[in-house]
């Protein structure tokens, strides 16, 4: 039950179709706003728009935002609004939005808002390219387009400098799991190339394992994990849905799967918190750990990390 507590926070907010295909069928779904008209009264209904949104200016326009809105801290002082997956429809209508900003996952929704004639922005959120995506878009419809490119060449600086520091001898096959360990060991759910974390490790020129993974992110067996041997292994952890009996050492805990490089070579550590893996303009902080962890030459003085 709880794997599916966590994929349903985690996955339903990140995977989904092409982002370019689904920013084109949103913006024929809803139609445009009038560049005259700027919404005064917006719903967010993802962690990631609303931290975008408060990025570039919009936090007092902001009069609803779901469960799992966390951040900035004000943010609870907005009116909840439930969650993507199961929102308060009445709750919204009474707020009155003219404009509600929603993950291009959340296709139910979207129907329901047609159906008001509330106009929506619907919006990708698959990579950190999507990232980008959701700030322009953002900032283009709601007459904040000032304070969106800046932020966005903030971001794009930031990125730059932290990817140049140090270029790897040779890119490290990285596991990034997004259930924590336990004992005994489940087969795991990781994040492949195709995922928003995966386009965060390329970024820093190593790789997210296994390679050939069709899907943005995925259960994959004890088997395929022996098979991958990874060089590296990151756990996400703190994440909703989580269950009570993680494993305290998870070095041990991947060690009872068999001999592994990233165990070996104690390179197998955790980062804690849902900010990681939101998809919003904090990213760069979960980059610069990133680069910390896989970059190291001192991997040994950061085991169990």
């Amino acid at each position: 039950m709880w794997r599916s507590v966590l994929l349903i926070v985690v996955v339903a907010a990140l995977t989904g179709a092409t982002g370019l295909a689904r920013a084109r069928l949103a913006d024929r779904a809803a139609p445009p706003i009038a560049p005259s008209v700027s919404p005064v009264r917006i719903v967010s209904m993802a962690p990631n728009l609303t931290e975008t949104c408060f990025a570039v200016g919009l936090g007092p326009r902001l009069v609803g935002r779901t469960s799992y809105c966390d951040y900035p801290p004000q943010v609870i002082d907005i009116a909840d609004v439930g969650a993507l997956l199961d929102p308060n429809l009445e709750r919204l209508l009474l707020l009155r939005p003219d404009l509600v900003i929603v993950p291009a996952t959340g296709r139910d929704l979207r129907g329901f808002l047609d159906a008001a004639g509330i106009r929506y922005l619907a919006l990708p959120n698959d990579t950190l390219e999507d990232v980008f995506t959701c700030i322009r878009t953002i900032g283009r419809r709601c007459g904040v387009e000032s304070r969106a490119e800046a932020l966005e060449r903030d971001l794009r600086g930031r990125i730059a400098a932290i990817a140049q520091r140090r270029r790897p001898r040779r890119p490290l096959r990285v596991l990034l799991c997004i259930t924590a360990s336990r004992f005994p060991m489940p087969p795991p759910w990781v994040a492949g190339p195709k995922s928003y974390l995966g386009t965060l490790v390329a970024r820093l020129h190593h790789v997210a394992v296994p390679d050939d993974l069709d899907r943005a992110y995925a259960e994959i067996s004890l088997e395929q994990v022996r098979a991958t041997d990874p060089d590296v292994i990151i756990e996400f952890r703190g994440l909703a849905g989580e269950p009570p009996d993680i494993a305290v050492d998870p070095a041990a805990a991947w060690a009872t799967i068999g001999d592994l490089a990233a165990v070996r070579h104690r390179r197998i550590f955790t980062l804690h918190g849902a900010q990681h893996v939101v998809p919003g303009p904090r990213f760069v902080q979960t980059l610069e750990q990133l680069a910390v962890l896989l970059n190291s030459e001192d991997d040994s003085s950061r085991a169990g990390r």
